[in-house]
């Protein structure tokens, strides 16, 4: 149920190194976040000349696991952004409640879906929007 979904992936050319193609893939995750989330603790976990790998929290509570390797046959890098569960909220939930919050969400999203835009309460939909938001956090999925 929480396991980690490819978010993004992108090859850089081989001129570039490890450190500035993880730079700019690092500005692609941002971009897919928005304006306003900014990085807020990045853990390296092994990296090498052809190998590097990252573990990122972000402001909104998202973590993600980036992968950059060097192809060794044509030195072009391979980056991968994979999105992760969040152990720490995960730590204090317990199966029953997270399986509440799913079934909450995908009941409610589908009341939603099937109405008229115009006829959809905002406070019920911020509400939802909400919960969605804090469970992709949670689980690491994109629902």
């Amino acid at each position: 149920m929480t396991q980690e979904k490819l978010l993004l992936s992108k090859t850089f050319s081989k001129q570039l190194n490890i450190g500035t193609a993880l730079s700019n893939f690092l500005e692609n995750i941002l971009e897919i976040f928005g304006g306003k989330t900014t990085i807020y603790e990045r853990r390296p976990i092994t990296f090498s000349e052809y190998l590097y790998v990252e573990m990122i929290t972000f402001s909104n509570g998202f973590q993600i696991r980036t992968s950059l390797k060097r192809n060794p046959e044509t030195f072009e890098i391979e980056a991968f952004a994979y999105s992760e569960p969040n152990h720490v909220y995960l730590s204090n939930l317990t199966s029953e409640e997270l399986n509440l919050m799913y079934l909450l969400v995908k009941k409610e999203r589908e009341k939603i879906m099937n109405q008229k835009y115009s006829e959809v309460d905002q406070r019920e939909l911020e509400v939802m929007s909400s919960l969605l938001m804090k469970l992709k956090v949670i689980t690491g999925e994109i629902i």
